[in-house]
């Protein structure tokens, strides 16, 4: 049900784009579940997704390139966190 309510989403905020870049897999489920984007993937062929992604996890990759590309993004939460720290303490020391 997850899967299948994933594809519906992703197909509904496509419908309000005038051009499908790539759809882009991130997150805990994203990152480390190649059958969570594989089963989501294989209901997405109206937007060009194609089945079999590469099943690789460890790295930041492309997946797929034929049709729509797919993209597999890892979450990096500790360097947003570092940066955004970074941000405040530099506004604090220049006065902002």
């Amino acid at each position: 049900m997850f899967c299948l309510r994933a594809a519906q989403e992703i197909a509904a905020a496509a419908t309000s784009l005038d051009h499908l870049d790539a759809i882009v897999f991130s997150g805990e489920i994203g990152a480390d579940q190649p059958e969570v984007r594989a089963a989501i993937t294989s209901r997405l062929a109206v937007l060009g997704a194609q089945p079999g992604l590469d099943p690789v996890q460890d790295q930041d990759r492309v997946l797929s390139t034929t049709g729509t590309p797919i993209l597999l993004i890892h979450p990096d939460e500790q360097r947003q966190i570092a940066r955004e720290v970074h941000r405040v303490l530099a506004d604090r020391r220049l006065g902002g």
